[in-house]
């Protein structure tokens, strides 16, 4: 990986989702199984979560330090080649006395590349901090509010304080954060954190996100840290993979706390309840972008409960996806899921039971109960 600069955080923003296809539902296992496909779901949604909210944090100080026209809110396409890859306005305060940038950028992320759909607003208010070669600018309870593909109906809020920094010295970046993501209108709740870092020879990024959530319908809190490692290819596509295998927690409601692992917030971890198994994950992405075309796919083995989970993005216009949950052991389909490009839909899981899907998190109920009868993202 070449060396980073804040001047080049548009490139370094576009590590991203990845994702198989669909089939039809097997005859129901045993609960226990009900739960564990609950959990690699959870981390597979998440893991485009984490690529989410990394590329958008990076876009937000991109703009607070001028980049997308910041100065006078014009749009920017994120990929002048393809409209479905999305675009940024920014509206800046002006920056006050002895300030290298804007105390208040109020930044809009839409769907297409001529920012006529949004889909996350923030306000961000930047902080700088400067030690010797680091320079570190942090965000502090930054609220970005999600909308579904309509541009108009609120999906969901995530709460987030974040640090980005680079050492010009080494010419490393580095980013960590912890959040809370809650549905608008939904039972859809979590604690997200991620920390991502480069070495100064590395021509790869190594990254974990973490995700802990209560299942009230199961009694019982999932959560999960993922390492991976991200390598940039030639062609601008990217190849990710477990760094070390994923390890999954498990515990009664409220038992599960997501922090970081030590006084350098460089690392991530479940506090509370129990191991609930591991598992691997590899996937590639079409390009590093908000919102990548296919081939863009990841998938996980659990092989302590015989659990492979794929998922794709299956439309090169709607960027929608598909997901697929099967046996290891034979290949036997257990559950099947569908989602629109902000990440809503529904998984079917092997009992039958179908969940919705908001904004990359798991609800705790069923679609039509929270979307309405006859859902179809």
């Amino acid at each position: 990986m070449r060396p980073v600069s804040f001047s080049r955080a548009r490139s370094i923003r576009r590590f991203v989702p990845l994702l198989l296809p669909l089939s039809c539902m097997a005859a129901p296992p045993a609960f226990a199984d009900i739960v564990a496909e609950h959990a690699v779901v959870q981390q597979g949604l998440a893991i485009a979560l984490a690529s989410n909210v990394l590329q958008s944090h990076l876009i937000y100080v991109s703009a607070a330090l001028g980049e997308y026209n910041g100065w006078v809110g014009v749009c920017t396409a994120l990929d002048d080649t393809d409209i479905h890859s999305g675009g940024v306005t920014a509206v800046a305060d002006p920056p006050g006395a002895g300030q290298n940038f804007p105390a208040l950028v109020h930044t809009e992320i839409y769907y297409d590349g001529t920012c006529a759909t949004p889909y996350m607003t923030a306000d961000v208010a930047l902080t700088e901090t400067l030690v010797g070669s680091m320079t570190a600018y942090s965000v502090t309870d930054l609220h970005t509010h999600y909308f579904a593909i309509d541009g108009v109906s609120p999906l969901a809020t995530l709460t987030t304080t974040a640090t980005v920094s680079y050492d010009t010295d080494t010419s490393t970046l580095a980013l960590h954060g912890l959040g809370a993501f809650a549905g608008a209108a939904s039972p859809a709740s979590a604690s997200l954190g991620l920390v991502c870092g480069t070495a100064s020879d590395a021509v790869d990024l190594d990254c974990a996100g973490g995700i802990v959530q209560d299942f009230p319908s199961l009694g019982v809190a999932l959560g999960s840290v993922s390492p991976l490692t991200l390598v940039a290819n030639d062609d601008g596509s990217l190849d990710f993979s477990s760094t070390t295998p994923a390890a999954f927690s498990s515990g009664a409601e409220g038992a599960l706390v997501l922090a970081y692992g030590d006084a350098t917030d460089a690392s991530l971890v479940v506090n509370g309840g129990g191991a609930y198994g591991s598992d691997t994950v590899s996937g590639h992405v079409a390009t590093f972008s908000l919102l990548p075309p296919p081939p863009t796919l990841w998938a996980s083995d659990d092989t302590v409960h015989d659990l492979h989970f794929a998922i794709s993005v299956t439309d090169p216009d709607t960027r929608s996806l598909d997901i697929l949950i099967t046996r290891i052991s034979d290949g036997g389909a257990l559950g099947a899921g569908h989602l629109d490009q902000s990440g809503t839909g529904s998984v079917t899981f092997s009992d039958g039971s179908s969940t919705a899907v908001v904004g990359w998190i798991l609800a705790d109920g069923a679609a039509d109960a929270i979307f309405g009868d006859g859902f179809d993202p």
